[in-house]
């Protein structure tokens, strides 16, 4: 209860598939009153009891979401709040810190005011979602260049120790998967592109890319990934391979190492669309949302 007066509980309830109006009320919230700044937690042995088995239950393999909403004696009236998470590791939890979005937690903290966000480790540090027109001397050694060729997502490795990405991938606007044995060295940076960077074909275009941005050849690329960043701002998010759970051991869990939302708009800066800047992450320690 965030707020400064307790709440009654009654006709509040919490669903995992609000399908239609009686599917809204899975779980009726008891009848109680949460006093202002406290905690009230559930479990599976409540929301799926004994008298009242598989109510419903989270897929921690693929992720979920959870509706609570508030009614009467009617019938429900309208939502409360809305969560979807992504698949989880073993031993962490999603949670809120301050007006912040649903993320992973350092730590589960059951009744009591949420830890820290766990930020990465490896990071989308850099990315380019609304390149200008690329330059003269781009064009020069690859004519059919274009703005959209320009693109690219920084993947950066902060930790001191080397990372496997074998299985890893990315998803939201563009998808790409990194190859079989992709390893990220402590400290390295990796920027991921439109194009294949080691086709022999694309050759002309991986120059004209490193000679727009003034990049050494020794800049280590990978790509290319499908679809196209959008200018409008959406969703770029970093997921790393899980283990698939025991009881359903075809399942493989992808699970979030790091994510973006963003924005052409204010608070976000406006000279990255189209206008020539990238947006760069300001800390290795902060979640790159809004």
């Amino acid at each position: 209860n965030r707020g400064d007066q307790s709440v009654s509980l009654d006709h509040y309830f919490l669903s995992d598939t609000p399908t239609d109006a009686g599917s809204m009320g899975r779980f009726a919230f008891p009848s109680v009153s949460l006093p202002a700044g406290e905690y009230l937690v559930f479990d599976e042995l409540d929301y799926n009891a004994v008298d009242a088995p598989d109510v419903f239950a989270f897929i921690r393999s693929q992720g979920d979401e959870l509706y609570m909403t508030v009614g009467g004696v009617g019938g429900h009236t309208h939502f409360v709040d809305v969560v979807r998470f992504p698949a989880a590791a073993l031993g962490e939890s999603f949670g809120r810190v301050g007006e912040g979005p649903l993320a992973p937690l350092q730590s589960m903290t059951l009744g009591a005011a949420n830890s820290a966000y766990r930020v990465g480790p490896v990071l989308i540090s850099e990315f380019h979602y609304h390149p200008s027109q690329p330059s003269a001397a781009a064009l020069q050694l690859d004519a059919e260049l274009q703005a959209e060729d320009l693109e690219y997502i920084e993947i950066h490795n902060p930790s001191a120790a080397t990372v496997g990405l074998t299985g890893w991938r990315i998803r939201g606007d563009v998808d790409f998967d990194f190859g079989p044995g992709t390893t990220l060295a402590a400290g390295e940076t990796l920027l991921v592109v439109p194009f294949n960077p080691d086709s022999a074909e694309n050759e002309a275009r991986k120059a004209a890319f490193l000679t727009h941005y003034g990049l050494s050849v020794e800049t280590r690329l990978a790509g290319g990934y499908r679809g196209q960043l959008d200018n409008g701002g959406h969703r770029i998010t970093l997921q790393r391979l899980g283990t698939p759970p025991i009881d359903d051991p075809e399942t493989i869990p992808r699970l979030w190492e790091d994510e973006v939302r963003f924005e052409d708009t204010a608070p976000w800066p406006t000279t990255a669309d189209g206008l020539g800047d990238s947006l760069q992450r300001t800390s290795a320690a902060a979640l790159g949302l809004l």
